[in-house]
């Protein structure tokens, strides 16, 4: 099928999805006037760029002068029929217009999603209650600061990076219980990676969950649950599946003083009698 031609205006509804009980359409337009419209009403909306082979943008006359060079919405195709047939990534520009987060996993008991915006007390609350394992507080400061921060952090973290770190919540009662997830390992440690490796350094831990893959970026696996939901398994649970989901290396680095992150870095790397062989633990 022949896509869209020059001189001929692109608006067409292109898919639709019902999110938390609310019915949300999705559109493709090359026009600016109608582009402005949606993105100012929250309405979902893929910016159609006629792409020439240098892969620049053009527009087909001279009422895109003023936007030549950026674009209305940070959703952008060059192939209508390209986007249709990609359900996945519809969904995923409608709950970015909407600020509702998406499922990464789940498990019997537990939802594994994006953070969002509105997550900035139960954040808070988390952090209050103890220390983290593998974790930095990127969403410190007041309570507007940390809403800012993690509406910039699901804007564009997730998309960017393709991980990161997620709530976890309890289907039981909605709430979240917890963060787990992501960010690019750091640490020194160029030594062993076999699968199981505990590497014992002076303050901390650097357990080998997945290893092997010499090309791509390590990643290391954070997590923090309120107090209400610990000693349940429930970190684990949702370790695993973010784990099973992770194709390179997965490392967790735990300080020696918190005890419950260390445990849970032993049930997921398959680890035993580490406490009986330091002391220092």
């Amino acid at each position: 099928m022949c896509g869209p031609v020059w001189g001929a205006s692109v608006k067409e509804k292109i898919y639709t999805t019902v999110i938390a009980g609310k019915s949300f359409d999705l559109w493709i337009s090359d026009e600016p006037g109608f582009i402005s419209e949606c993105v100012e009403h929250h309405i979902p909306i893929i910016e159609y760029a006629h792409a020439e082979e240098n892969g620049s943008k053009e527009y087909p006359d001279d009422t895109y002068s003023s936007v030549s060079n950026s674009y209305l919405t940070p959703w952008a195709a060059d192939s209508v029929e390209a986007v249709k047939n990609d359900p996945e990534y519809m969904e995923k520009v409608v709950h970015r217009f909407a600020g509702v987060p998406l499922k990464v996993a789940e498990t019997a008991e537990l939802t594994i999603r994006e953070l969002c915006e509105g997550d900035a007390e139960s954040v808070e609350r988390i952090f209050s209650e103890g220390s983290a394992s593998g974790w930095t507080d990127i969403w410190s400061g007041d309570k507007e600061d940390r809403r800012k921060a993690l509406r910039d952090y699901c804007s564009l973290h997730y998309d960017l990076y393709g991980y990161g770190y997620y709530g976890v919540e309890v289907k039981e009662d909605g709430v979240l219980a917890g963060i787990i997830g992501f960010r690019e390992y750091e640490t020194d440690f160029a030594g062993n990676k076999s699968v199981g490796q505990v590497t014992k350094r002076d303050d901390y831990r650097v357990f080998v969950i997945k290893g092997a893959d010499t090309e791509g970026t390590p990643l290391e696996l954070g997590y923090i649950m309120a107090e209400k939901y610990r000693r349940k398994g429930y970190c684990v649970e949702a370790g695993l599946e973010l784990i099973k989901k992770t194709p390179g290396d997965v490392y967790i680095v735990a300080d020696i003083n918190n005890i419950p992150g260390i445990k849970a870095a032993e049930k997921l790397s398959g680890q035993t009698g580490i406490f009986a062989s330091d002391s220092s633990a």
